[in-house]
Protein backbone atom coordinates (compact mmCIF):
# COMPACT_ATOMS: atom_id res chain seq x y z
CA UNK A 1 0.00 0.00 0.00
CA UNK A 2 1.46 3.33 -1.10
CA UNK A 3 1.96 5.88 1.66
CA UNK A 4 0.02 9.10 1.06
CA UNK A 5 2.67 11.66 1.97
CA UNK A 6 0.44 14.66 1.27
CA UNK A 7 -2.21 13.47 3.72
CA UNK A 8 0.40 12.86 6.43
CA UNK A 9 2.07 16.19 5.72
CA UNK A 10 -1.23 17.99 6.32
CA UNK A 11 -1.81 16.10 9.58
CA UNK A 12 1.77 16.72 10.73
CA UNK A 13 1.53 20.41 9.88
CA UNK A 14 -1.73 20.77 11.78
CA UNK A 15 -0.37 18.86 14.75
CA UNK A 16 2.68 21.13 14.80
CA UNK A 17 0.43 24.19 14.88
CA UNK A 18 -1.47 22.64 17.79
CA UNK A 19 1.78 22.08 19.69
CA UNK A 20 2.84 25.68 19.07
CA UNK A 21 -0.18 26.65 21.15
CA UNK A 22 -0.35 23.79 23.66
CA UNK A 23 3.27 22.76 24.36
CA UNK A 24 4.09 21.17 26.76
CA UNK A 25 0.49 20.73 27.92
CA UNK A 26 -1.25 23.04 30.38
CA UNK A 27 -2.29 21.92 33.85
CA UNK A 28 -5.04 22.93 36.24
CA UNK A 29 -5.26 22.02 39.95
CA UNK A 30 -7.12 18.86 38.88
CA UNK A 31 -4.24 17.98 36.56
CA UNK A 32 -1.65 18.63 39.26
CA UNK A 33 -3.55 16.38 41.66
CA UNK A 34 -3.65 13.54 39.14
CA UNK A 35 0.01 13.97 38.22
CA UNK A 36 0.92 13.80 41.92
CA UNK A 37 -1.03 10.55 42.24
CA UNK A 38 0.62 9.22 39.06
CA UNK A 39 4.07 9.83 40.49
CA UNK A 40 3.22 8.47 43.92
CA UNK A 41 1.53 5.41 42.48
CA UNK A 42 -1.26 5.84 45.03
CA UNK A 43 -4.72 6.55 43.62
CA UNK A 44 -7.85 8.07 45.10
CA UNK A 45 -11.24 8.23 43.40
CA UNK A 46 -12.02 11.96 43.50
CA UNK A 47 -11.05 11.71 39.84
CA UNK A 48 -11.34 8.31 38.13
CA UNK A 49 -7.93 6.73 38.84
CA UNK A 50 -7.54 5.31 35.34
CA UNK A 51 -6.23 8.62 34.01
CA UNK A 52 -3.61 8.96 36.76
CA UNK A 53 -2.65 5.33 36.13
CA UNK A 54 -2.10 6.09 32.42
CA UNK A 55 -0.15 9.21 33.37
CA UNK A 56 2.07 7.09 35.61
CA UNK A 57 3.40 5.34 32.49
CA UNK A 58 3.54 8.30 30.10
CA UNK A 59 5.42 10.24 32.79
CA UNK A 60 8.08 7.55 32.80
CA UNK A 61 8.52 7.95 29.04
CA UNK A 62 8.21 11.76 28.90
CA UNK A 63 8.30 13.50 32.24
CA UNK A 64 5.48 15.97 32.85
CA UNK A 65 2.34 16.71 30.86
CA UNK A 66 3.74 16.32 27.34
CA UNK A 67 3.14 12.56 27.10
CA UNK A 68 -0.54 12.92 28.00
CA UNK A 69 -0.89 15.91 25.67
CA UNK A 70 0.44 13.86 22.76
CA UNK A 71 -1.84 10.96 23.67
CA UNK A 72 -5.08 12.94 23.86
CA UNK A 73 -4.42 15.19 20.87
CA UNK A 74 -3.10 12.45 18.56
CA UNK A 75 -6.12 10.19 19.22
CA UNK A 76 -8.40 13.18 18.65
CA UNK A 77 -6.78 14.24 15.37
CA UNK A 78 -6.48 10.73 13.93
CA UNK A 79 -9.98 9.87 15.13
CA UNK A 80 -11.56 12.82 13.32
CA UNK A 81 -9.49 12.09 10.21
CA UNK A 82 -10.49 8.42 10.28
CA UNK A 83 -14.18 9.34 10.51
CA UNK A 84 -13.92 12.00 7.80
CA UNK A 85 -12.18 9.62 5.37
CA UNK A 86 -15.44 7.66 5.17
CA UNK A 87 -17.09 10.75 3.72
CA UNK A 88 -14.39 12.43 1.63
CA UNK A 89 -10.96 12.04 0.09
CA UNK A 90 -7.95 11.51 2.40
CA UNK A 91 -6.60 15.00 1.62
CA UNK A 92 -9.89 16.70 2.47
CA UNK A 93 -10.32 14.52 5.55
CA UNK A 94 -6.89 15.59 6.82
CA UNK A 95 -7.78 19.27 6.33
CA UNK A 96 -11.09 18.80 8.16
CA UNK A 97 -9.40 17.02 11.10
CA UNK A 98 -6.82 19.81 11.45
CA UNK A 99 -9.49 22.52 11.19
CA UNK A 100 -11.61 20.96 13.94
CA UNK A 101 -8.64 20.42 16.26
CA UNK A 102 -7.54 24.05 15.81
CA UNK A 103 -11.06 25.51 16.10
CA UNK A 104 -10.81 27.66 19.28
CA UNK A 105 -13.67 26.08 21.32
CA UNK A 106 -12.12 22.65 20.66
CA UNK A 107 -8.47 23.72 20.82
CA UNK A 108 -8.39 25.32 24.25
CA UNK A 109 -9.58 22.32 26.33
CA UNK A 110 -7.48 19.93 24.20
CA UNK A 111 -4.38 21.87 25.29
CA UNK A 112 -5.04 21.06 28.97
CA UNK A 113 -4.42 17.67 30.56
CA UNK A 114 -7.99 17.00 31.57
CA UNK A 115 -10.05 13.85 31.66
CA UNK A 116 -12.55 15.61 29.38
CA UNK A 117 -9.88 15.99 26.68
CA UNK A 118 -8.70 12.42 27.20
CA UNK A 119 -12.26 11.09 26.80
CA UNK A 120 -12.79 13.06 23.58
CA UNK A 121 -9.62 11.66 22.02
CA UNK A 122 -10.39 8.06 22.93
CA UNK A 123 -14.03 8.28 21.81
CA UNK A 124 -13.18 9.70 18.39
CA UNK A 125 -10.46 7.13 17.82
CA UNK A 126 -12.91 4.39 18.90
CA UNK A 127 -15.55 5.72 16.50
CA UNK A 128 -13.09 5.52 13.61
CA UNK A 129 -12.14 1.97 14.66
CA UNK A 130 -15.78 0.83 14.76
CA UNK A 131 -16.26 2.11 11.20
CA UNK A 132 -13.62 -0.32 9.92
CA UNK A 133 -14.76 -3.73 8.59
CA UNK A 134 -11.73 -5.40 10.19
CA UNK A 135 -12.31 -7.13 13.50
CA UNK A 136 -8.92 -6.16 14.86
CA UNK A 137 -9.87 -2.51 14.65
CA UNK A 138 -13.22 -3.22 16.29
CA UNK A 139 -11.42 -4.82 19.24
CA UNK A 140 -9.10 -1.81 19.41
CA UNK A 141 -12.21 0.38 19.46
CA UNK A 142 -13.55 -1.52 22.47
CA UNK A 143 -10.27 -0.97 24.33
CA UNK A 144 -10.44 2.75 23.55
CA UNK A 145 -14.03 2.91 24.83
CA UNK A 146 -12.91 1.25 28.07
CA UNK A 147 -10.40 4.11 28.44
CA UNK A 148 -13.02 6.74 27.53
CA UNK A 149 -15.43 5.30 30.10
CA UNK A 150 -12.77 4.93 32.74
CA UNK A 151 -11.38 8.46 32.71
CA UNK A 152 -14.68 10.28 33.36
CA UNK A 153 -17.38 9.68 35.96
CA UNK A 154 -20.11 10.36 33.36
CA UNK A 155 -18.26 8.70 30.49
CA UNK A 156 -20.88 5.96 30.12
CA UNK A 157 -23.42 8.54 28.93
CA UNK A 158 -21.15 9.42 26.01
CA UNK A 159 -20.13 5.86 25.16
CA UNK A 160 -23.63 4.32 25.02
CA UNK A 161 -24.68 5.65 21.57
CA UNK A 162 -21.21 5.15 20.08
CA UNK A 163 -21.09 1.45 20.98
CA UNK A 164 -24.76 0.57 20.49
CA UNK A 165 -25.09 2.28 17.11
CA UNK A 166 -21.67 1.57 15.60
CA UNK A 167 -20.33 -1.72 16.97
CA UNK A 168 -20.90 -4.71 14.73
CA UNK A 169 -19.27 -8.13 14.70
CA UNK A 170 -21.04 -9.96 11.90
CA UNK A 171 -22.52 -8.15 8.92
CA UNK A 172 -25.22 -10.78 8.67
CA UNK A 173 -26.56 -9.81 12.09
CA UNK A 174 -29.19 -7.09 11.70
CA UNK A 175 -32.13 -5.72 13.64
CA UNK A 176 -32.55 -6.73 17.27
CA UNK A 177 -29.68 -9.24 17.16
CA UNK A 178 -27.20 -6.55 16.19
CA UNK A 179 -28.39 -4.13 18.85
CA UNK A 180 -28.64 -6.81 21.54
CA UNK A 181 -25.00 -7.72 20.91
CA UNK A 182 -23.79 -4.11 20.81
CA UNK A 183 -25.69 -3.26 24.00
CA UNK A 184 -24.17 -6.31 25.72
CA UNK A 185 -20.73 -5.14 24.57
CA UNK A 186 -21.42 -1.69 26.02
CA UNK A 187 -22.47 -3.23 29.34
CA UNK A 188 -19.30 -5.34 29.39
CA UNK A 189 -17.14 -2.31 28.58
CA UNK A 190 -18.79 -0.20 31.28
CA UNK A 191 -18.43 -3.00 33.84
CA UNK A 192 -14.78 -3.54 32.89
CA UNK A 193 -13.93 0.16 33.22
CA UNK A 194 -15.65 0.30 36.60
CA UNK A 195 -13.84 -2.76 37.88
CA UNK A 196 -10.47 -1.42 36.70
CA UNK A 197 -11.07 1.87 38.50
CA UNK A 198 -12.16 0.05 41.63
CA UNK A 199 -9.08 -2.16 41.53
CA UNK A 200 -6.82 0.87 41.09
CA UNK A 201 -8.38 2.85 43.96
CA UNK A 202 -6.27 2.92 47.11
CA UNK A 203 -8.42 5.40 49.07
CA UNK A 204 -12.06 6.43 48.82
CA UNK A 205 -12.50 10.20 48.56
CA UNK A 206 -16.33 10.16 48.30
CA UNK A 207 -16.47 12.75 45.51
CA UNK A 208 -20.26 12.69 45.14
CA UNK A 209 -20.92 13.10 48.86
CA UNK A 210 -18.44 15.99 49.16
CA UNK A 211 -19.52 17.94 46.09
CA UNK A 212 -22.71 17.17 44.16
CA UNK A 213 -24.72 15.97 47.16
CA UNK A 214 -23.91 19.03 49.28
CA UNK A 215 -24.56 21.29 46.28
CA UNK A 216 -27.96 19.70 45.62
CA UNK A 217 -29.01 19.82 49.27
CA UNK A 218 -28.17 23.53 49.52
CA UNK A 219 -29.79 24.25 46.16
CA UNK A 220 -32.99 22.56 47.27
CA UNK A 221 -33.08 24.68 50.44
CA UNK A 222 -32.39 27.81 48.39
CA UNK A 223 -35.38 27.30 46.09
CA UNK A 224 -37.78 25.70 48.57
CA UNK A 225 -40.54 27.66 50.26
CA UNK A 226 -39.56 26.43 53.74
CA UNK A 227 -38.19 29.15 56.01
CA UNK A 228 -38.84 27.66 59.44
CA UNK A 229 -35.54 26.57 61.04
CA UNK A 230 -37.05 23.53 62.75
CA UNK A 231 -38.46 22.20 59.48
CA UNK A 232 -35.18 22.87 57.68
CA UNK A 233 -33.19 21.05 60.36
CA UNK A 234 -35.55 18.11 59.89
CA UNK A 235 -35.04 18.26 56.12
CA UNK A 236 -31.25 18.46 56.52
CA UNK A 237 -30.90 15.81 59.20
CA UNK A 238 -27.74 13.82 58.54
CA UNK A 239 -25.96 16.62 56.67
CA UNK A 240 -23.06 18.29 58.57
CA UNK A 241 -24.91 21.59 59.04
CA UNK A 242 -22.87 24.44 60.54
CA UNK A 243 -25.54 27.13 60.93
CA UNK A 244 -28.30 26.64 63.50
CA UNK A 245 -30.50 29.69 62.92
CA UNK A 246 -31.68 31.72 59.92
CA UNK A 247 -30.73 28.70 57.83
CA UNK A 248 -32.70 29.76 54.76
CA UNK A 249 -31.22 33.27 54.70
CA UNK A 250 -27.67 32.01 55.15
CA UNK A 251 -28.05 29.43 52.39
CA UNK A 252 -29.44 32.12 50.08
CA UNK A 253 -26.41 34.31 50.85
CA UNK A 254 -23.80 31.64 50.08
CA UNK A 255 -25.50 29.54 47.40
CA UNK A 256 -24.61 30.08 43.75
CA UNK A 257 -25.40 27.84 40.74
CA UNK A 258 -21.75 28.35 39.76
CA UNK A 259 -20.42 25.73 42.17
CA UNK A 260 -20.41 24.04 45.54
CA UNK A 261 -17.03 25.15 46.96
CA UNK A 262 -18.08 28.01 49.24
CA UNK A 263 -20.93 25.99 50.73
CA UNK A 264 -18.35 23.89 52.59
CA UNK A 265 -15.39 26.28 52.81
CA UNK A 266 -14.66 29.75 54.15
CA UNK A 267 -16.09 31.44 57.24
CA UNK A 268 -19.54 31.83 55.67
CA UNK A 269 -19.91 28.12 54.91
CA UNK A 270 -23.23 26.41 55.52
CA UNK A 271 -21.87 22.88 55.90
CA UNK A 272 -18.69 21.25 57.07
CA UNK A 273 -17.16 18.66 54.79
CA UNK A 274 -18.69 15.37 55.92
CA UNK A 275 -16.63 12.97 57.99
CA UNK A 276 -16.43 9.32 57.07
CA UNK A 277 -19.14 8.44 59.60
CA UNK A 278 -21.47 11.10 58.10
CA UNK A 279 -21.51 9.84 54.50
CA UNK A 280 -24.70 7.80 54.92
CA UNK A 281 -26.36 10.77 56.60
CA UNK A 282 -25.50 12.97 53.62
CA UNK A 283 -26.99 10.39 51.27
CA UNK A 284 -30.21 10.25 53.30
CA UNK A 285 -30.45 14.06 53.42
CA UNK A 286 -29.99 14.23 49.64
CA UNK A 287 -32.72 11.64 49.05
CA UNK A 288 -35.02 13.46 51.47
CA UNK A 289 -34.45 16.77 49.67
CA UNK A 290 -35.12 15.17 46.27
CA UNK A 291 -38.29 13.34 47.30
CA UNK A 292 -39.90 15.96 49.56
CA UNK A 293 -38.96 19.08 47.60
CA UNK A 294 -38.78 17.90 43.95
CA UNK A 295 -39.71 21.29 42.49
CA UNK A 296 -36.97 23.13 44.37
CA UNK A 297 -34.48 20.40 43.50
CA UNK A 298 -35.38 20.68 39.80
CA UNK A 299 -35.14 24.48 39.79
CA UNK A 300 -31.66 24.23 41.31
CA UNK A 301 -30.54 21.65 38.74
CA UNK A 302 -31.95 23.69 35.85
CA UNK A 303 -30.09 26.78 37.09
CA UNK A 304 -26.83 24.83 37.19
CA UNK A 305 -27.49 23.43 33.70
CA UNK A 306 -28.22 26.92 32.37
CA UNK A 307 -24.89 28.13 33.71
CA UNK A 308 -23.14 25.09 32.23
CA UNK A 309 -24.56 26.08 28.85
CA UNK A 310 -23.56 29.72 29.48
CA UNK A 311 -27.13 30.61 28.50
CA UNK A 312 -27.71 33.13 31.27
CA UNK A 313 -25.53 35.91 29.88
CA UNK A 314 -22.82 35.46 32.51
CA UNK A 315 -19.17 34.57 31.96
CA UNK A 316 -18.04 31.27 30.47
CA UNK A 317 -16.12 29.43 33.19
CA UNK A 318 -12.72 28.01 32.27
CA UNK A 319 -13.13 28.18 28.50
CA UNK A 320 -9.48 29.18 28.07
CA UNK A 321 -7.06 27.68 30.58
CA UNK A 322 -3.31 28.16 30.27
CA UNK A 323 -2.12 27.39 33.78
CA UNK A 324 -0.90 29.64 36.53
CA UNK A 325 1.61 31.23 36.28
CA UNK A 326 1.42 31.99 32.56
CA UNK A 327 3.60 29.16 31.13
CA UNK A 328 4.53 30.65 27.76
CA UNK A 329 7.77 29.61 26.10
CA UNK A 330 7.59 31.45 22.77
CA UNK A 331 6.19 34.76 21.48
CA UNK A 332 3.91 32.77 19.14
CA UNK A 333 2.38 30.86 22.03
CA UNK A 334 1.90 34.01 24.08
CA UNK A 335 0.20 35.81 21.18
CA UNK A 336 -2.03 32.81 20.49
CA UNK A 337 -3.09 32.45 24.11
CA UNK A 338 -3.83 36.19 24.35
CA UNK A 339 -6.03 35.88 21.26
CA UNK A 340 -7.97 33.02 22.86
CA UNK A 341 -8.38 35.06 26.04
CA UNK A 342 -9.99 37.84 24.00
CA UNK A 343 -12.44 35.35 22.50
CA UNK A 344 -13.29 33.39 25.64
CA UNK A 345 -16.43 35.32 26.59
CA UNK A 346 -17.76 35.68 23.05
CA UNK A 347 -20.57 33.67 21.49
CA UNK A 348 -17.96 31.30 20.06
CA UNK A 349 -17.48 29.68 23.48
CA UNK A 350 -21.13 29.50 24.56
CA UNK A 351 -22.16 25.82 24.71
CA UNK A 352 -25.86 26.53 24.25
CA UNK A 353 -25.19 27.56 20.64
CA UNK A 354 -23.70 24.15 19.90
CA UNK A 355 -26.61 22.43 21.63
CA UNK A 356 -28.99 24.21 19.24
CA UNK A 357 -26.76 23.20 16.32
CA UNK A 358 -26.76 19.62 17.62
CA UNK A 359 -30.56 19.43 17.40
CA UNK A 360 -30.46 20.87 13.87
CA UNK A 361 -27.88 18.27 12.80
CA UNK A 362 -29.87 15.52 14.50
CA UNK A 363 -32.93 16.50 12.46
CA UNK A 364 -30.97 16.39 9.19
CA UNK A 365 -28.69 13.40 9.74
CA UNK A 366 -28.66 10.61 7.20
CA UNK A 367 -26.03 8.24 8.57
CA UNK A 368 -25.61 6.04 11.60
CA UNK A 369 -22.24 7.68 12.39
CA UNK A 370 -23.75 11.18 12.56
CA UNK A 371 -26.59 9.85 14.71
CA UNK A 372 -24.10 8.16 17.06
CA UNK A 373 -21.99 11.32 17.45
CA UNK A 374 -24.94 13.65 18.03
CA UNK A 375 -26.64 11.25 20.44
CA UNK A 376 -23.37 10.79 22.32
CA UNK A 377 -22.87 14.54 22.64
CA UNK A 378 -26.48 15.03 23.70
CA UNK A 379 -26.46 12.24 26.32
CA UNK A 380 -23.20 13.50 27.78
CA UNK A 381 -24.52 17.05 27.97
CA UNK A 382 -27.81 15.99 29.54
CA UNK A 383 -25.90 14.10 32.21
CA UNK A 384 -24.77 17.53 33.45
CA UNK A 385 -28.41 18.29 34.27
CA UNK A 386 -28.27 15.56 36.91
CA UNK A 387 -24.69 15.65 38.11
CA UNK A 388 -22.68 18.77 37.21
CA UNK A 389 -20.86 20.05 40.32
CA UNK A 390 -20.10 23.38 38.58
CA UNK A 391 -20.61 25.00 35.15
CA UNK A 392 -17.08 24.45 33.81
CA UNK A 393 -16.82 24.85 30.04
CA UNK A 394 -14.79 21.66 29.68
CA UNK A 395 -17.80 19.59 30.72
CA UNK A 396 -19.43 20.60 27.41
CA UNK A 397 -16.30 20.00 25.33
CA UNK A 398 -17.37 16.59 24.04
CA UNK A 399 -20.79 17.85 23.00
CA UNK A 400 -19.19 20.73 21.11
CA UNK A 401 -16.59 18.57 19.35
CA UNK A 402 -19.11 15.84 18.45
CA UNK A 403 -21.57 18.41 17.11
CA UNK A 404 -18.97 20.10 14.90
CA UNK A 405 -17.80 16.81 13.41
CA UNK A 406 -21.38 15.64 12.84
CA UNK A 407 -22.27 18.98 11.24
CA UNK A 408 -19.42 18.70 8.73
CA UNK A 409 -20.35 15.12 7.85
CA UNK A 410 -24.02 16.08 7.45
CA UNK A 411 -23.06 18.98 5.15
CA UNK A 412 -21.02 16.60 2.99
CA UNK A 413 -23.89 14.12 2.84
CA UNK A 414 -26.41 16.79 1.88
CA UNK A 415 -24.04 18.32 -0.69
CA UNK A 416 -23.53 14.94 -2.35
CA UNK A 417 -27.26 14.28 -2.38
CA UNK A 418 -27.83 17.62 -4.07
CA UNK A 419 -25.13 16.95 -6.66
CA UNK A 420 -26.55 13.50 -7.31
CA UNK A 421 -30.05 14.86 -7.88
CA UNK A 422 -28.83 17.61 -10.20
CA UNK A 423 -26.78 15.24 -12.37
CA UNK A 424 -29.58 12.66 -12.58
CA UNK A 425 -32.25 15.24 -13.53
CA UNK A 426 -32.93 15.76 -17.27
CA UNK A 427 -31.32 18.86 -18.71
CA UNK A 428 -33.55 21.91 -19.17
CA UNK A 429 -34.41 22.74 -22.76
Amino acid sequence: MKLDWRRWAILAGGFTLFLLYAYPGFKSPDSDHQLWQARQGVYGDWHPPMMAWLWHYTDKLISGPLGMLLLQSATFLLGVEGIARRYMSPMKAAFVAVAILLFPPVLTPMAVIWKDSQMAGYLLAATACFMSPRRGWKIAGCVLVVLATGVRHNGLAATLPIVVLLFTWRDTWTGWRRYALSFAVWVAITFTAGRINKALTDSNDYPWHNSVAMFDIAGTVRFSTIRDDAKLRELLEGAPLVVVSDIKAKVEKVYSPNGHYYLTHDNNRVFDLPRLDQMEGVKRAWLRALTTQPRAFLVHRLRVFREALAAGGGPVFGSVWHGDPFPTSTPIQEAWINTMLKLKDTWLFRPWIYLVLLFAVLAMCRSRVVLALTASGLFCELSLLAAAPSPDYRYSHWMIAATLIAAVMTFVERYREGRSRSTSSPALR
